[in-house]
């Protein structure tokens, strides 16, 4: 769960929206629409208010991000070695990617701390009830979270690095009851998968969060 603590608990976050285009303001009014729809935010009457931003995700869809990074307290929960993380992987020969479905979006937040998530958009004001993307403690939120999930299956059968959830194993019957552990893992604690964007017993690994070493996984593991 998120709970959010100000730099200056004693001060109202106070921001104007930023100026949009009307292309950017209809992108952003479906936008909302979508997240209402799956009760992710709600209408809000926070004293709170911070801008938002439009930002392209890798299939090149829009999302909002709320720019409250100025005015949170940092959580500083540490984050795997991404060396370390591909240390763990070599003399694998099957390899099973999981897509965590909504991301951030699975975390939900505290009452508490629902209003200082709230965001102004030229067609109104709303607040997270789930932990939305571009915070700047999301990343610490979310690790701790999933590390919790798969404490006991950490470095053995899931390697974790934020929400990127991967499994090696040295042959198919191992694989079958790494991803079966993996998966009740992630149920009882409250995760969901997107089973249709996940990869199964690939010889190979395409990691969003660890795009920019792909050519060093190729290189040492030798696939």
């Amino acid at each position: 769960m998120l709970e959010t603590r100000l730099k200056n608990p004693d001060k109202y976050v106070e921001r104007r929206p930023y100026r949009l285009s009307p292309v950017e303001r209809e992108k952003v009014r479906t936008i909302i629409n979508e997240l209402l729809k799956h009760t992710i935010i709600r209408e809000s009457k926070s004293p709170y208010s911070s801008p938002i931003i439009l930002v392209k995700k890798k299939n090149g869809d829009d999302r909002i991000c709320v720019d409250l990074c100025l005015y949170l307290a940092g959580d500083h929960y540490p984050l795997p070695l991404i060396s370390d993380q591909i240390d763990q992987l070599v003399n694998g020969l099957y390899f099973t990617t999981f897509d965590m479905a909504a991301g951030f979006h699975q975390i939900p937040i505290s009452e508490s701390s629902i209003e200082k998530t709230a965001f102004v958009t030229p067609g109104g004001l709303y607040e997270y009830l789930t932990m939305p993307f571009g915070l700047s403690n999301a990343c610490a939120v979310y690790q701790r979270c999933i590390n919790r999930a798969l404490f006991s299956l950490l470095g053995s059968a899931a390697q974790v690095y934020v929400d990127d959830v991967l499994n090696k194993s040295a042959d198919f019957t191992e694989g079958l009851i790494n991803i079966e552990s993996i998966l009740i893992a992630l149920h009882k604690a409250g995760f969901s998968i997107n089973a249709d964007k996940c990869s199964f017993f690939q010889r190979s690994i395409e990691s969003q969060t660890l795009d920019n070493v792909t050519q060093i996984f190729q290189r040492k593991l030798k696939l």
